[in-house]
């Protein structure tokens, strides 16, 4: 049996913290950057793209090529930087079926998932090691800079939290070799 953990009410330290993490994220969605909103969403896009087409996402050209037809406008500085795309294929195929839409709506759709797979990942965490309250766990959650700069940027990098709550949840039911499993995505 996992003890409990129990999470105390925040003190002032600890909300003036939360309320400037708050400030923080939210500074992020302010117009002063919203020329960086869903920069890794846009990689993860162009080289859907690529892939979509029968072309090679890992060939740096050819998504360079990509993503400065979707996001540089000619005879002007590049607003955007090319990235190299490093997810595996089964990633980009999934991905694949988001480039029926528009960007901005696959950057949406995406940050959604994103945050539904933190909040899973986090609601399975705290399950499964008996910590409370959940909610005060999820509030510094959402309050977290990491989280908001994973999801203003469109990074999937939310999705280890998810992977390692997996591991955990089957560690502690001794289902070992499906815990190796998630692990690994981890």
């Amino acid at each position: 049996m996992t003890p409990r953990i129990e999470l105390r009410p925040p003190g002032r330290t600890l909300t003036a913290a939360m309320v400037l993490s708050i400030m923080l994220v939210a500074w992020l969605f302010t117009p002063t950057w919203w020329g960086q909103v869903g920069v890794d969403s846009k990689d993860f896009y162009a080289a859907a793209r690529v892939s979509g087409r029968g072309g090679n996402p890992y060939d740096a050209r050819s998504l360079y090529a990509e993503e400065n037809r979707l996001y540089n406008q000619p005879n002007r500085p590049p607003d955007y930087a090319p990235n190299t795309y490093p997810y595996p294929p089964l990633v980009t195929l999934a991905l694949r079926a988001g480039t029926a839409v528009p960007e901005l709506e696959f950057y949406l759709v995406s940050a959604v998932l994103l945050l539904a797979s933190a909040l899973a990942g986090l609601e399975l965490l705290t399950r499964s090691l008996a910590i409370g309250p959940r909610p005060l766990a999820g509030l510094l959650l959402l309050a977290s800079p990491v989280l908001g700069l994973s999801i203003f940027i469109g990074n999937p990098s939310n999705l280890l939290l998810l992977g390692l709550a997996l591991a955990v949840a089957l560690m502690l039911r001794q289902r070992w070799v499906l815990a190796g499993a998630a692990a690994s995505v981890t």
